[in-house]
């Protein structure tokens, strides 16, 4: 019996002990993804944004990736990274967006790793992943037409071209997009 009840003990302070992540689907000023902790999930399940350590590195990066491929879990194939220049060197990364709709990558010191730029501020700014793959921050009560985009991650390719990314020199904003 005794034995029984030991196992049972190990098993109830395992499980106590275990972490769950939490997914959502947008981040607004106030929210935050923390490194290990939570991940933004597209709405139709196909793209997952998060922090990630590729193969045997021990960096950390915050990137987004293939949550699932024709119906199937992927193998994180990852399609854009957010500050693959400045790696993070432990897992206290957190990524957030401000009232003025930057998003920020801070490190364990709460120092910029790296943020992005708006061409124009908003009222009310919300980061949302797409179900194309994008990362955009946009106005919450405005659509998803492109043109409404504050800053969007198919502006910064990465090293795969997806479905309505563009390749080279914005004609009016003179952004150069390159891979």
């Amino acid at each position: 019996m005794a034995g029984g009840c030991t196992i049972l003990i190990i098993f109830s302070f395992l499980f106590s002990t275990v972490t769950t992540a939490t997914t959502v689907d947008t981040i607004t000023p106030g929210q935050s993804i923390r490194d290990g902790e939570s991940t933004v999930v597209s709405r139709g399940q196909a793209f997952e944004l998060g922090f990630f350590t590729p193969g045997k590195s021990r960096n950390r990066y915050v990137g987004i990736w293939y949550k699932k491929l024709s119906g199937k879990v992927s193998d994180r194939t990852v399609i854009w990274v957010a500050n693959r220049d400045i790696p993070l060197s432990d897992s206290s990364g957190v990524l957030t967006i401000t009232q003025k709709g930057f998003l920020v990558l801070l490190n364990s010191t709460n120092g910029t790793v790296w943020s992005s730029t708006v061409s124009k501020i908003a009222n009310n700014p919300v980061a949302e992943l797409l179900e194309s793959g994008n990362l955009v921050v946009k106005d919450a009560k405005k659509d998803d037409n492109e043109d409404n985009f504050l800053w969007q991650s198919f502006d910064y390719p990465g090293d795969n071209l997806l479905p309505g990314m563009k390749l080279g020199v914005n004609l009016v904003t003179g952004l150069n997009r390159y891979m």
